[in-house]
């Protein structure tokens, strides 16, 4: 890639800005009257199809395709699930014990049934592979090598990766290549909307504690599968490995449950397996590389996209698998080069960590 494309905002936009979508979908949802529309829309009309008469995999009615291939569907009056689970973290760190314990439960609730749903969608693979046009392999090596060559311009400042670099980025995107034969869902918790007029409004925090704390666990559960909907499809015709969807799901912040609760031991159908840390590791190479981009190209962006989040909670992620695909000695394949360009990167931004391989 030329020094020149690099530079480009072009580069930054097509590779990692988000906003000029979220723009697009406002501006279609306020033309519309509440609809949004995606693009890719085959694929839209066809997984909504398929899915639109389950109870197991709640997503929004289809209302129209038009004549330009964009789909209409019902808008879903709430938040998302991403912005739920952050509503629980604020009850988390107040003083109340009993509404701690509650949230923490409330949260443990919303990732259970998110990684159900997952799992259900996975388990229609093979039906999806027959209604799902040109499906193409995720491009692991761009995502990984992009992310790693826009940071070391940025804070390296090194204009190029070594072939070295790029001879491990090869490997570690071929081996995840030969295991992506998965319908890419984009399982993130931002995906996931909450029905819930109540919860979109500007005292939503207030109702939400109001109803954790005056309902039972079994009434937290029946509205949360009920209310809980699927949107953007954009991905599937992409192909991933199996544990790509469960990793956008719960290798996230706002997902943890604490430093003292293991929550992935306790969810059905997740291993912390050779596959899960070597996804891991690209997927947390992109979440990481995403948020320097914003860092450095779009720094105000950046400070309201992120605001909530610790910035080394990503780069964690990605030394956490480096630490454990070193275990699995049958199997291991190990990135000397790509881990010591990580930890370059890491030791500019944070200086030396103190690194827990949980």
């Amino acid at each position: 890639m030329s020094k020149r494309t690099l530079k480009s905002p072009e580069f930054f936009k097509r590779e990692f800005y988000k906003e000029s979508r979220k723009i697009e979908i406002l501006k279609i949802m306020k033309k519309f009257g509440g609809y949004k529309a995606y693009e890719m829309a085959e694929n839209e009309k066809a997984i909504r199809r398929y899915f639109g008469t389950t109870k197991h995999f709640p997503i929004p009615k289809l209302l129209e395709v038009d004549d330009q291939k964009a789909v209409y569907f019902e808008y879903i009056e709430g938040i998302s699930l991403f912005q739920l689970l952050q509503l629980l973290d604020k009850m988390v760190k107040g003083k109340n014990i009993r509404i701690q314990k509650k949230a923490w439960q409330t949260k443990y609730i919303c990732i259970k049934r998110a990684v159900e749903d997952t799992l259900y969608f996975q388990s229609r693979n093979e039906k999806l592979s027959s209604i799902i046009s040109n499906p193409t392999p995720y491009p692991y090596f761009d995502r990984i090598y992009n992310s790693i060559l826009f940071a070391s311009k940025n804070i390296l400042h090194e204009p190029e990766v070594s072939s070295d670099i790029i001879s491990d980025i090869n490997v570690l995107a071929g081996n995840l290549k030969v295991k992506s034969v998965w319908h890419y869902r984009d399982a993130s918790p931002k995906n996931m909307m909450v029905r819930s007029k109540a919860l979109s409004m500007k005292n939503g925090y207030s109702y939400l504690k109001e109803s954790i704390e005056s309902n039972s666990e079994d009434w937290i559960l029946k509205f949360i599968s009920k209310n809980l909907y699927h949107v953007d499809f954009r991905s599937v015709s992409q192909l991933v490995t199996q544990q790509d969807d469960l990793i956008h799901m719960v290798e996230h912040e706002v997902a943890n449950l604490g430093p003292k609760i293991n929550m992935i031991s306790m969810l059905p159908g997740i291993k912390k397996d050779y596959d899960w840390y070597l996804t891991l590791l690209a997927r947390a190479i992109r979440f990481w590389g995403r948020r320097i981009a914003y860092l450095y190209k779009d720094p105000a962006i950046y400070r309201k996209r992120y605001k909530d989040e610790n910035h080394q909670f990503h780069y964690q992620k990605i030394l956490c698998a480096i630490e454990n695909l070193k275990k699995f000695k049958d199997e291991s394949r190990e990135f000397p080069y790509l881990e010591k360009r990580i930890r370059e990167l890491g030791e500019r931004l944070y200086g030396q960590l103190v690194f827990r391989a949980d």
